[in-house]
């Protein structure tokens, strides 16, 4: 179960890229974030690593403006992992940049940086396959 220090560490991380955001005029339609679910956190490793246990989401109004981002996230945060869906979109078209980037010694975070249409077409895929489709086996063969 998440404790304080997780929700604590979940704001900091989020006024840490609003700030960023804000500082070089990238224009947010949304920046949302969450602690990851506890069941998926174990699924994943073993033993629980509570390092990345935060998601955010930042919907922005264009292709450009979603590499303008992540241009500026890697250039001045601690990028680890970078996958661009958009240049490489999935079979079902599904895209997105994710970045994953270290916040503290303690603690990670995963982005994804989409438009208003790729988050529609997002839900579209939730709405079809499941909150976690992309481990639905009915969608692993659209995967790439």
């Amino acid at each position: 179960m998440p404790s304080d220090l997780h929700y604590d560490k979940l704001g900091e991380i989020h006024i840490e890229l609003s700030d960023l955001l804000t500082d070089y005029k990238i224009p947010v339609l949304e920046l949302s974030h969450r602690l990851k679910n506890h069941q998926h956190l174990k699924r994943k490793r073993e033993p629980l690593d509570v390092k990345n246990i935060t998601e955010l989401l930042l919907i922005v109004p264009s292709i450009e403006d979603c590499y303008r981002a992540a241009d500026i996230i890697i250039s001045h945060l601690d990028v680890v992992k970078k996958a661009d869906y958009i240049d490489k979109p999935w079979g079902t078209g599904y895209q997105s940049i994710h970045l994953n980037y270290r916040h503290d010694d303690e603690s990670e975070a995963q982005l994804e940086i989409r438009t208003i249409e790729m988050h529609a077409h997002a839900l579209e895929l939730i709405a079809q396959y499941g909150p976690r489709f992309w481990e639905n086996p009915d969608f692993q063969k659209y995967r790439e």
